[in-house]
Order: C-alpha cells, then sequence, then structure tokens
C-alpha cells in the first residue's frame, strides 16, 4: 500500500445542519414575478429529503426555496491551497449561491448543474479567496415544470479543501 502525500490529500467539511430554508410560490403576471406566499423560516437539515408538496409548477406558477447556513473560515488553510463548495443534487434547478451576498460562479470542471435529482451530478464553485472569517451561504432553488415537488437540496453540500496543481 502507498501511503498518501499531503499534496494528494484533499480535506471534507459537510455543511449538514442547521441550515433555515425560505419556501415560496410565486405567480407569474405579465412578466413580473408576484410573490403569492412566503413561509417562515424552517430550520432542516441537508440533504433535505422532505417531501411536502403543494401542487405542482405550471407556467402561471413556480416554486422557489431559498437555504441559508453561516458557517467560519476552515482553519489551517495554507497558501496554494484551494477551497471548493460542493452542491450535490437538487429538485429543480439551481437560480443563485451567494457567499455573503457575493454571486459565485461554477469551476469548469466537467460538473453539470445537478438540477433534477436522480442524475448524480454535483456543482463545484471556486471560493478561494472569497472566505472571511465569518461567512452565510445562501442557495437559491426554483422548480422546474419536470420536477416533482417543490425543490429542494436533496443531495450533500460540502467544503474541499485541496492542493493547489
Amino acid at each position: 500500500m502507498v501511503p498518501m502525500t499531503p499534496r494528494k490529500m484533499a480535506h471534507r467539511i459537510r455543511l449538514r445542519k442547521p441550515w433555515q430554508r425560505y419556501d415560496e410560490t410565486v405567480s407569474r403576471d405579465d412578466q413580473r414575478m408576484v410573490a403569492i406566499s412566503r413561509a417562515q423560516a424552517t430550520r432542516v437539515d441537508v440533504p433535505d429529503c422532505l417531501a411536502d408538496d403543494d401542487g405542482p409548477a405550471g407556467v402561471d406558477r413556480i416554486h422557489r426555496a431559498v437555504y441559508q447556513r453561516q458557517f467560519h473560515r476552515p482553519s489551517g488553510i495554507e497558501l496554494g491551497q484551494r477551497v471548493l463548495l460542493e452542491v450535490g443534487e437538487v429538485v429543480g434547478e439551481i437560480v443563485q449561491i451567494r457567499v455573503n451576498t457575493f454571486a459565485v460562479s461554477a469551476v469548469d470542471d466537467g460538473h453539470a448543474n445537478p438540477s433534477t435529482a436522480g442524475g448524480g451530478s454535483s456543482l463545484r464553485l471556486d471560493l478561494s479567496g472569497r472566505l472571511a472569517d465569518h461567512n452565510e451561504l445562501e442557495i437559491e432553488l426554483e422548480s422546474t415544470l419536470d420536477a416533482e415537488g417543490r425543490p429542494r437540496l436533496v443531495g450533500g453540500v460540502n467544503l474541499w479543501i485541496l492542493e493547489s496543481e
């Protein structure tokens, strides 16, 4: 057995709980989005596999879910290491991901948008240089016409600390 050297190791931090989820139903009204209802924050764990539903999305209305979680900057990050956010499978599609109110975009590593559960894909975002000591992560999802139920984070959300190549 060949021992792993530090350059080949990756460290994963699971962002399982606590999360706050805000559910919203939005009506399409002459190209504008008008909120029909917004629920109080619900404390959830991720993966969030609860199957609550109040009907399918359609051409006249869509469902949104916003997940929020606070976390500290991982300690011990050294010069040359990268921090990636990995978002697992979702029901619906990802509208936006924000860290500390700034939108982040995907790393081009061959991973697809993990929309619609069952595809087994994940989305990876490079957070290197974007983290403060205290951080807030926000993931906004929206229902799609082919999704069953409300949008949900049904896969894990992780931080990965990697050596740069």
